[in-house]
């Protein structure tokens, strides 16, 4: 996860060094992208002996599966037809990454990079970011005052916010 999470600074800080209308948005960054992040290590992780509980990803276990082969001048391409599962390709477990799972790794990339729950934008020129002080309770409630010791209570507050929004949401759709 640790590359992961060096890639999402670094991607952070080049997009608004270099894109004057770049946004980060709410729905966006923090509620699909960042899930969008661990998924490929939980799916793709090869729980093995030496790494049972987190799975390893490699650049060899991502190639195998998408059948991408490195050139002799160490450029990627992809091979079709050369797609498979990984040689010793240990099972996961059902369930594995679930919403729970989701959170738990949204919350250990925003103490790792407190940026990535920035909600804001460029102002039409690069390095311009701005980001959005949204107060809701009038300052009864905020981050600094939430004790991120660890990622349950922040994960039980979000779960208490869709918990509430989401059966009234999936009424007004018919589901």
């Amino acid at each position: 996860m640790d590359i992961w999470v060096a890639h999402k600074k670094e991607h952070f800080a080049h997009s608004i060094a270099n894109s004057p209308n770049f946004y980060y948005s709410p729905f966006g960054s923090l509620l699909v992208t960042h899930p969008g992040m661990l998924l490929p290590i939980n799916a793709y992780g090869n729980r093995s002996a030496d790494s049972p509980q987190t799975g390893k990803l490699t650049k060899e276990i991502l190639c195998d599966s998408f059948g991408v082969i490195t050139q002799p001048n160490g450029q990627l391409a992809y091979k079709v037809g050369h797609e498979m599962i990984p040689n010793n390709w240990y099972h996961h477990a059902k369930n594995d990454f679930n919403l729970a799972a989701a959170f738990s790794g949204v919350v250990q990339i925003v103490i790792k990079i407190p940026q990535a729950a920035s909600l804001g934008g460029n102002m039409g020129a690069v390095n311009s970011f701005v980001s959005a002080d949204i107060v809701l309770t009038g300052g009864a409630f905020n981050f600094q005052r939430c004790e991120l010791d660890g990622s349950i209570r922040v994960t039980m507050l979000c779960f208490e916010d869709y918990g509430s929004v989401l059966p009234e949401a999936l009424g007004k759709t018919g589901f």
